[in-house]
């Protein structure tokens, strides 16, 4: 209903905004999410997600300790050393892996879906 046969979106939309994207998706396919913290500690509890190339990761903030909005948006391009290397449009990234992205977010939730 959103695009309704037309370039013109609404302002909000799942298609221009993080925080809209990962309400939409939320609704319509599988996630899981994790404190950058624990994937520091535990790299496994992504690696062995049912995640794969073409995915995305969102990372969002955490509210009074819980699961927050989704403030950025990634994919997954790649693997390397047992880690998802991620592509997005801040700074025109090409390939950052994941467990940077974790260090670079500290305290805040990471959310997996599984797009395809």
């Amino acid at each position: 209903d959103q695009l309704n046969n037309t370039w013109e979106l609404a302002d909000p939309s799942p298609w221009i905004s993080a925080k809209y994207f990962g309400k939409y998706w939320k609704d319509h396919v599988t996630y899981h999410y994790y404190k950058t913290d624990k994937i520091l500690e535990n790299p496994s509890l992504a690696w062995n997600l049912n995640i794969t190339k073409g995915d995305v990761v969102q990372v969002a903030d955490s509210f009074l300790g819980f699961l927050g909005d989704a403030e950025h948006t990634m994919y997954i391009t790649d693997y390397q050393n047992n880690t998802y290397i991620l592509t997005y449009h801040s700074n025109e990234t090409q390939a950052k892996s994941l467990l940077d992205i974790c260090r670079a977010y500290p305290n805040q939730y990471l959310i997996f879906y599984e797009m395809i």
